[in-house]
This record gives structure tokens, C-alpha cells and sequence, in this order.
């Protein structure tokens, strides 16, 4: 995702420059035949964070409304509920402004821009691990491991690899091993074009199916990554050992325009749905977190013109994304976070939050990391006490169930 709002572009470059060129301070993960490289623990930088808060949106106002017991209740839970949301029903498209993106200054313009690069042209590479979370009481998978974290996503996660980062803020709650493998601005859904042309092994494109592919042997990894410091990542770890696979996508298929709901891989949900069956038919062991969009806000300039409960894109409504993800989740047996209408995040508090209007700052990425860790931990079988802030918890006391 594109970041360029209110006159911090030089600040972002230097943070993105700084990411492509730290080879040593940033996660990695791949094929099944490297090994995972582990060069000690990190301490990340202002590890005193507000607890996730998480929340439901009430439709009628699009205001969401902070409640921690109801995350724990619907996304901290080791199997998923049956329930469903009517991606459809908070309001009909014809009401509110559609967007133009190409007048906005804060949405992304293509999938390569706000994408760190990789150091390297094709060769294999195992890079020391960022994203390790060695604390004084470490948790375990099943097989008495540190447990092992995968990423697929956008630039929530790929446009800060350092401790600051999404994945190591992840990694230092959910005291796992985190494989970053997100590429910057990509969507789940691949172009109607893509997919005509296109057979698994000839796939070329970073969108979500095409990381699907690549991550199942279907595809080659260094055509789907290409030049993205993501495919250093991916090579660098053994997937077979993944405990938790993280797939977080939304907000460039509603700013790239692709229907929502619907089959076949050009839709969202269809994307979502095929994706991970992929996924899970490979690596039947892992479990699946699906994370959709969350609120955002629109710019031109300087000037705020507006958010995600006002405006849509001509298709469907932002939260219709998010709440598709939920559904994908629920209905196929997988976790999920509702980042739209479980973290709390909106138009009351996004300065708080959001770095741009679109991707989260330090605090919001605290507020997000600590939400997926626990649902993580709840995966991996730990007991945590209810409303837990795990920037404060004795870990010590989470029991296995």
C-alpha cells in the first residue's frame, strides 16, 4: 500500500530503505527444504502497550464499539463459530460517494509501491530471524518447539520489518517464531486476465493465489516474488514446520476494485476460500488465521475527505470485505480477526492509530499484534485469563488445555 499523506513521504522512504537494506534485523520463511535460521532473542523497543481492545461495529452507526470479551469470545477461540455476517446487509452501495482513488493520496497505485526489496537475485538465503519471541517462559507447540508463525499479506506487515514491526510485535506476544513472507499492495485476488493465461506453474503474480502456489509447490517462488525481499524470507525457513498460517488481505482488492463475494479466484472471497483450502490440504497440521481490512480513512493532500463508512468503492463497502473474510473463516473451519469491527479503531480515535489513514502506527500495531497473539496462543493450546493484557501477563501461568 502506497503511504503518502500529510508530508511524512520522506520519513516513510527512510523507513522503507532502512527495512530492504537491514538483511540482518528482518524475518524470514520459505520452502521446505531450508532451515529455519534463529540468531537469538529480541527485545523489542516500548514493549509497555495498551491491551488489544478488541470490538464488534454496530451496523446502524458503523461506530465500533471497544469490547475485549467479545474478541476473546469470537476470535480467541481454537475453533471457529458458525455464525455468519450478511456482507451485504450494513448498507447499500448506492448510498454514500464512491470512491476515485486516482485523486486520492494515500491509496496504493500499485502492487510494488510501499514493497521492500530483496538484496539478492534468485540465490537461496537463510536470514537471521528478527522475529523471534525468546522470553523468560517461552511457549510451545506441540512438538515442544517455539512455535512457528507465517505470514501472507499486504503491507500491514511488509512496510515495517524492523522490532517496530507488525511481525515482531507478534512474535514478542505470542513468544513464536514469525515468518514475514507480505508483499506491499498486493490483494488476495488475481485479475480476470492473470488466471485465463496462467496455469500453477507458469504463475508469475505475488497476489495471494499466486503465494498459495509458490507455497505448495505449484509454482515457481522466485517468478511469484520476484525481486521482493519477501522472497528471501520465504526461502529461508522450512514451511512443513508452520504451526499458525496468518492471511491478511482486503484493502487493495476493494481499492483494486474486485467483487467481494462470489467464486473463482478473481473474487475476494473466492480467493480467500481457494487459497487456504490450498494451504490446508499441504500442510493439514497448520492452522489459519484470516485477518480482513480495517477501517480506513481517505486523503487528498492534506485535506481529509473521507473514511471508510462513508465512502465505497463502487462494489461494496470496506467492512463487506472484512465481514467476507469473517465469513470465509467461520465457514470453513478456520480463525479470523475482524480488524474492522473488533480492534476499535474509528473515525473517534484513528489519529491514535492509524499512521496515514491506512496503515497502522506503533500503537496500532500493538493494538493488532497483540489481538492475533491471542488467538494464536488460544491455537496452540494455552488457557489465558480472560481480558489479558499480554504486555503485562506472567506467561508462566497459561496452562495447555
Amino acid at each position: 500500500m502506497k503511504w503518502n499523506h500529510k508530508g511524512m513521504n520522506e520519513r516513510f522512504l527512510s523507513v522503507l530503505l532502512t527495512a530492504a537494506v537491514m538483511a540482518g534485523v528482518v524475518s524470514g520463511c520459505g520452502s521446505a527444504t531450508g532451515g529455519a535460521s534463529t540468531n537469538g532473542s529480541t527485545a523489542l523497543a516500548g514493549n509497555a502497550a495498551s491491551a488489544a481492545s478488541d470490538s464488534t461495529s454496530a451496523a446502524s452507526t458503523q461506530t465500533a464499539s471497544t469490547s475485549e470479551t467479545a474478541a476473546e469470545t469470537q476470535s480467541g477461540a481454537t475453533t471457529a463459530d458458525n455464525s455468519a455476517i450478511d456482507a451485504t446487509a450494513n448498507r447499500p452501495v448506492s448510498e454514500g460517494e464512491e470512491i476515485d482513488a486516482s485523486k486520492l493520496s494515500n491509496v496504493p497505485s500499485s502492487s510494488q509501491e510501499g514493497a521492500s526489496t530483496a538484496a539478492s537475485s534468485g540465490e537461496t538465503k537463510s536470514w537471521p530471524d528478527l522475529a523471534n519471541g525468546t522470553t523468560a517462559q517461552d511457549i510451545k507447540d506441540a512438538s515442544g518447539d517455539t512455535p512457528q508463525i507465517v505470514v501472507f499479506g499486504d503491507s500491514q506487515f511488509d512496510n515495517d520489518r524492523t522490532s517496530n514491526g507488525m511481525s515482531a510485535k507478534l512474535a514478542y506476544y505470542a513468544h513464536s517464531r514469525v515468518y514475514n513472507c507480505a508483499i506491499g499492495g498486493t490483494t488476495a485476488s488475481v485479475e480476470d486476465a492473470q488466471e485465463a493465461v496462467q496455469t500453477p506453474s507458469e504463475f508469475s503474480d505475488n497476489e495471494f493465489i499466486g503465494v498459495a502456489y509458490a507455497a505448495t509447490g505449484q509454482a515457481d517462488p522466485a517468478k511469484v516474488f520476484g525481486n521482493h525481499y519477501a522472497y528471501n524470507v520465504f526461502m529461508g525457513c522450512d514451511l512443513s514446520k508452520t504451526d499458525i498460517f496468518i492471511v491478511e488481505y482486503g484493502v487493495n482488492d476493494y481499492f483494486s476494485k474486485r467483487q467481494c463475494g462470489g467464486n473463482g479466484s478473481q473474487t475476494y472471497q473466492g480467493a480467500l476460500e481457494i487459497g487456504c483450502a490450498m494451504l490446508k490440504d499441504k500442510y493439514p497440521n497448520a492452522a489459519i488465521i484470516i485477518c480482513g481490512p480495517g477501517y480506513v480513512q481517505f486523503f487528498k493532500g492534506d485535506t481529509f475527505v473521507g473514511d471508510s463508512n462513508t465512502m465505497n468503492n463502487g462494489i461494496a463497502w470496506l467492512y463487506n470485505y472484512a465481514d467476507t473474510a469473517q465469513n470465509v473463516a467461520t465457514s470453513k473451519g478456520y480463525d479470523y480477526l475482524n480488524g474492522y469491527r473488533q480492534l476499535g479503531i474509528d473515525t473517534s480515535n484513528a489519529s491514535d492509530y492509524l499512521l496515514d489513514g491506512v496503515h497502522l502506527n506503533p500503537s496500532g500495531r500493538e493494538k493488532y499484534a497483540m489481538a492475533l497473539a491471542r488467538i494464536s496462543l488460544h491455537l496452540l493450546g494455552y488457557q489465558l485469563p480472560e481480558m489479558v493484557d499480554l504486555s503485562k501477563a506472567d506467561y508462566s501461568t497459561f496452562t495447555k488445555k
